[in-house]
């Protein structure tokens, strides 16, 4: 039952018209494994095709600025639509919020983060993964959490950026950088 009616909310996202055979979507990398399942589940269920792009927010807003063709834009932010509907490149009324993310401080070595902000300042932290803020709203939510700790300027040299949430983790999990926000 709760299949079906997830099944049903991503029809009702997805469908633009009965006759639609693809749909353009862009998915914040954050997304990524959800939307694929999700994408087979309609595929199955309509017979239509969705042609997912995955990556940063703000790659994805730049895109849309200039012609790109998503009929959906599944953001890993609120900031990004909302302002894609002001600049009048989406459509009135069809901000809704499809998850709420968290961030972490995580590491593919078991049981290596502490508690401790300052952790990451430690010498056994050498490379810190974190996200471009610029690009992607989990960099921009590392970057804020650092501030708020006071140790923002001196993890810096540390950083490995990746242009969106899915490159950053995989720095982390391959243990190219320690831990990774």
């Amino acid at each position: 039952m709760k299949q079906s009616l997830l099944l049903l909310a991503v029809a009702a996202i997805f469908s633009t018209s009965a006759d639609a055979a693809d749909i353009n979507i862009a998915v914040a990398a954050n997304f990524t494994a959800p939307m694929k399942e999700l994408a087979a589940m309609y595929e199955k269920e309509t017979g239509n095709k969705i042609l997912a792009s995955y990556g940063a927010t703000g790659a994805f807003y730049a895109q849309i600025k200039n012609g790109a063709p998503y009929q959906v834009l599944f953001a890993a932010d609120a900031k990004t639509p909302a302002k894609i509907v002001k600049e009048g490149l989406g459509a009135e009324d069809t901000n809704k919020v499809y998850a709420y993310g968290k961030l972490v401080l995580w590491s593919a070595a078991p049981d290596f983060v502490k508690e401790d902000k300052n952790f990451i300042l430690s010498d056994k932290v050498k490379k810190i993964a974190v996200a471009n803020p610029k690009l992607a709203p989990y960099g921009e939510a590392a970057y804020q959490t650092m501030t708020a700790w006071g140790n923002l300027k001196k993890a810096e040299p540390k950083f490995v950026t990746g242009d969106n949430i899915g490159k950053t983790f995989q720095y982390a999990k391959t243990a190219n950088a320690q831990v990774g926000f």
